[in-house]
């Protein structure tokens, strides 16, 4: 039997792989949940000797979210849980999250550090008492943060506010109460205008994406909330603003009883159809996970109700806006019967009066109310957190409701009686002695030894042996026999209250497990370190000139060597430090195994195919290990890992995992990881690296790789985004511009540029200067640099006409065009920043001034005709139309350029 295919140790429901088992025979297959078993089926395999086993809808059905209507952070208890399959004799633990992702990319693991289990909106709008909540699965221990953001009247940022929301454990699937009323709580009265809610880890890195809620206005009188368990396990909140219509249909049954109609059943049937409202495209997309949702709930009045969607029309045009939804729906519980609130004085005759006082809205001390006697029918005020109603509650009810939680919480819920002092009633696990009552048992012990007899289950004797089956706590510490607290010269045994212990010999039967084992200061390791099979060669028999029996060392009396058939051993034999001359290195092949004797037999590989030249025999007293077998390639599926092992090596100065080793001299194959001194393998030879310290792997994933130069210089990393867009710049993955800071050993902080998107835009390549920044890249953008295209200011001119026999025949239109390289920038010219002079020559310039302030703020074109001309203009006294353009850069920078009309 071999397991191909298997659940990730973290699984989503909607994504959890099947177990895919090849077989020759039937198996037996469990599934258990926390001790409970879910499924026991036996198993056929096909044709083809495979069975597959699809779990989704078993699991799927013992996973439940828990909708609870509290504004405190809680803890989801059934929403995921740990199954344990077994088949055979293996077992497989994996966890499952209910939920699941479309074309999951990536491990489930990856994808919920990083997000929220909802669609929703990255930015939300919502009400003061709108119901929120935001549900988050921890791969590691982890806490919520949020700020809080306040403003002027301006809209302007004045000041943010952080607030950790809760620390959330590892495992847990978490779910928090983020309606704005709440957070105003956090802040002590304060109201933001928008707030922030992130995860992030131990060290203060964010793991998931920032979830951002506004603050605003109801939309309308018909807007209702509902809420919804979404796709991927959480709970999700939309504002329905548009109109609500209830459709009433009564179907009247009716008999004829001794010739009269009789009505013997009206059968109600109350339909609310329902619009969402205009909707944006990120709301209009999320939406769509709400008609399958697996539990609906409308917020009506101040609680929750359940509901069930008897249709839905979700169509429309998800790339443009606006667009809305339309659903009918029905009460889960509904029943033909109403609940009027009625008050006993209309809600404008109400009056509160206070003695001395008058009569206002708000008492301003409580202790001026007369005292009310508590009974069955006294009124507590009440309020939903999510409405601006209130309720009322009487003193019968409140205590039935406190009980039952008690009880469900697992605190009781039922009364204690007390035993008085002349009760007849027996004790009981639901009763209690009064004081007189123990007084009055103790009085009944005649003598000091009958009080000791009643009181022995109690007591531990100082005087003799004793035990219990109690525990017992030492909060001072414990010494047992002469204790001296002393690693050299100490005693006996020393338990202090700080959890040391300090004995002189300790011994475990089965396993020690350690957090961290100090030996002494210093550890040393020579040769090589090796985490494979190993053995201890306690004899060694030869068979013939190159067959050997190896007698392995038992460790325990039920200990069976790991070395099999087909591994390739190696042996190094050191006696250089007992005087004596031998170093070298024995290679061998199992042939053969005997579990009983735990004796293997080994064949030395030939002179040929070792590294040196030559080959030497095993030796007893030294260790041999397993470096690869000798079947890896052959059939990977039972062999593959055998021919692989993770080995550090002070010898050769590096860290390697090995891997499809067939023989003793290994091939560049075989390196699939190395940490340290690279090995001079063929794909190495064409660079200088020989001897070098390093990393050599298959594949290389990471988050973040910082390069520099020979020098020391960090080199930027500029990955190419292709053609700028407004739409990527918004999305989720933004254009970056990465910077770090270090503080330098004189105080002063430096910035380095790690990474640095590029863009391709107007002709020309861009380099990001603001992160995430959504400005369009051109020529004085300040969120974009020009890398490559041509640089600096040039005007052209255009003329409608430019051919003239007279002063009469001139009419013509000059259009300046400012270029910055090959970028028309004409637009960023403001209409007074083109300036247009004449220039005469002769006697003629006296009018020039004339014109000039005739033509301030004419504007881009201008329009020439004969009388600009001056008034002895001709071939011997032309005059030139000078165009001068202004660009500003900033506040403090503009820049200009010039063209000439000629005339």
């Amino acid at each position: 039997m071999v397991i191909i295919q298997q659940p990730d140790v973290v699984s989503l429901s909607g994504n959890l792989k099947s177990f895919i088992i090849s077989s020759s025979g039937a198996i037996l297959f469990t599934l258990t949940q926390g001790g409970e078993t879910v499924l026991e089926q036996r198993y056929q395999p096909n044709q083809d000797g495979r069975i597959e086993i699809d779990l989704r809808d078993v699991i799927e059905s013992r996973l439940y979210f828990e909708l609870r209507d509290i504004g405190t952070v809680y803890v989801q208890p059934g929403i995921v849980s740990n199954f344990t399959a077994t088949i055979g004799n293996v077992e497989h633990t994996f966890r499952v999250l209910r939920g699941g992702v479309d074309h999951l990319e990536g491990s489930a693991e990856s994808y919920l550090r990083g997000n929220f289990l909802t669609w929703q909106p990255t930015v939300k709008r919502v009400t003061y008492y709108t119901p929120e909540y935001l549900t988050y699965y921890a791969t590691g221990d982890c806490s919520a943060k949020l700020r809080a953001y306040f403003t002027d009247d301006a809209g302007n940022v004045t000041s943010q506010v952080d607030y950790e929301i809760a620390s959330l454990s590892s495992g847990a699937a978490t779910t928090l109460p983020l309606q704005y009323g709440n957070v105003v709580g956090w802040l002590d009265g304060r109201l933001p205008a928008w707030y922030d809610v992130w995860i992030e880890d131990g060290t203060g890195a964010r793991l998931t994406y920032i979830q951002r809620y506004v603050c605003d206005i109801q939309l309308s009188l018909d807007e209702d909330w509902f809420l919804f368990e979404n796709s991927l396990g959480g709970i999700d909140t939309f504002r329905a603003y548009g109109d609500m219509e209830l459709k009433a249909e009564h179907t009247h049954n009716v008999a004829m009883v001794e010739e009269d109609n009789v009505e013997y059943r009206i059968d109600t049937e109350r339909i609310y159809h329902k619009n969402t409202g205009q909707l944006s495209k990120a709301e209009a997309r999320w939406l769509l996970d709400y008609p399958p949702a697996k539990g609906k709930y409308i917020y009506l009045g101040n609680s929750l109700r359940r509901i069930v969607v008897t249709s839905s029309d979700l169509s429309g045009k998800l790339r443009t806006e606006p667009t809305s939804y339309s659903f009918s729906f029905k009460l889960a519980d509904a029943r033909p019967l109403l609940n009027v609130q009625r008050e006993d004085v209309p809600a404008q005759m109400l009056n509160i009066v206070v003695p001395d006082l008058g009569n206002f809205t708000l008492p301003p001390r409580l202790a001026e109310f007369p005292d009310q006697p508590l009974s069955e029918g006294v009124l507590f005020p009440v309020q939903s957190p999510y409405s601006e109603a209130w309720g009322k509650v009487n003193l019968t009810a409140l205590a039935t409701a406190l009980a039952a939680y008690i009880e469900a919480s697992g605190g009781g819920g039922s009364k204690v009686d007390i035993i008085g002092e002349n009760s007849t009633d027996p004790a009981s696990d639901f009763n209690v002695f009064s004081a007189l009552r123990v007084l009055k048992e103790i009085q009944k012990c005649t003598s000091r030894q009958q009080l000791l007899e009643v009181l022995q289950g109690n007591f531990l004797r100082k005087d003799q042996p004793d035990s219990t089956n109690y525990l017992m706590k030492f909060l001072g510490g414990l010494e047992i026999g002469e204790a001296v607290d002393s690693m050299l010269a100490g005693k006996g045994i020393v338990a202090t209250p700080d959890g040391r212990l300090q004995v002189g010999t300790l011994e475990v039967r089965n396993a020690l497990k350690v957090m961290s084992l100090i030996i002494q200061e210093i550890h040393g390791l020579q040769g090589d370190y090796l985490f494979s099979d190993v053995g201890d060669v306690n004899e060694v028999e030869q068979l013939d000139a190159t067959t050997y029996r190896l007698t392995i060392d038992k460790r325990s009396d039920t200990d069976i060597t790991t070395l099999d058939e087909g591994d390739v051993l190696y042996q190094i034999v050191n006696t250089l430090q007992s005087g004596g001359g031998d170093y070298y290195t024995s290679w061998m092949r199992v042939v053969s195994r005997n579990t009983a004797n735990n004796t293997i037999d080994v064949v030395l590989w030939t002179d040929a195919q070792v590294d040196g030249g030559t080959n030497y025999p095993p030796v007893a007293g030294y260790t041999v290990a397993r470096r690869g077998n000798v079947n890896a390639l052959l059939d990977p599926t039972n062999y593959g890992e055998r021919g692989s092992l993770w080995a550090l090596s002070s010898r050769e100065q590096r860290l390697m995992l090995l891997a499809d080793v067939v023989k003793p001299v290994l091939e560049d194959y075989n390196y699939k990881l190395v940490l340290g001194k690279l090995p001079n393998i063929r794909a190495l030879q064409n660079y200088p690296v020989k001897g070098d310290i390093g990393l050599l792997a298959q594949t290389v994933v990471a988050e973040k790789l910082l390069q520099f130069d020979w020098n020391g210089d960090v080199q930027v990393n500029k990955p190419d985004r292709g053609d700028w867009s407004l739409e990527v710049a918004r999305g989720e993955q933004p254009y970056r511009f990465i910077t770090y800071e270090a503080v330098q050993e004189d105080g002063q902080t430096k910035t380095t540029v790690a990474e640095q998107h590029t863009v391709r835009h107007l002709g020309c390549v861009w380099g990001c200067l603001i992160d995430r920044t959504t400005l369009e890249p051109k020529w004085n953008s300040q969120g974009w640099t020009l890398l490559e295209g041509l640089r600096g200011l040039t005007l052209e001119l255009v003329a409608t006409n430019t051919a003239f026999y007279n002063r009469a025949s001139v009419d013509t239109e000059v259009t300046p065009t400012l270029f910055y390289g090959q970028m028309d920038i004409s637009s960023d010219v403001l209409t007074n920043d083109w300036s247009w002079t004449r220039v005469s020559s002769g006697t003629d310039t006296q009018f020039d001034a004339a014109w000039n302030t005739a033509h301030e703020g004419n504007g881009r074109v201008l329009h020439i005709t004969g009388a600009d001309l001056p008034p002895n203009w001709g071939r011997t006294n032309p005059c030139k139309f000078i165009i001068t353009a202004y660009v500003r850069v900033g506040e403090d920078n503009v820049q200009s350029a010039q063209n000439t009309v000629n005339f």
